[in-house]
């Protein structure tokens, strides 16, 4: 329900462009997505949504007005979904195991080059 366009970190984010622009540097905003995009097993998401979460992964949700506000605010933001399944994710956490490191730093070191 929110404009990430206005919010504050988007914001800081476009300053932070800013400065690495004007030292010759290039920003890239490498977006992580919570782990309950790729399953249900114990997502990181208030229980009252867990019941929600087919209509949350297809619909509006932090990711999607992520991407949306980085594309109004011209940020370069890599989208890691692409390379990403419940195997990149620990069992019972929602961080990446070394096989989502892996993946992400081969696939960002190939967009990087």
């Amino acid at each position: 329900e929110i404009n990430l366009v206005d919010n504050r970190a988007m914001q800081s984010l476009n300053r932070l462009r800013a400065m690495v622009d004007s030292r010759g540097g290039k920003l890239i905003v490498v977006l992580i997505p919570q782990n309950y995009f790729f399953g249900n097993e114990n997502p990181h998401i208030n229980s009252e949504l867990k019941s929600e979460l087919d209509s949350l992964r297809k619909g509006k949700n932090i990711l999607s007005e992520t991407i949306s506000a980085c594309k109004v605010l011209t940020l370069e933001c890599f989208d890691t979904r692409p390379y990403l399944d419940r195997e990149s994710y620990f069992n019972y956490d929602a961080h990446w195991n070394s096989v989502g490191h892996s993946r992400v730093g081969v696939a960002l070191f190939n967009y990087m080059k």
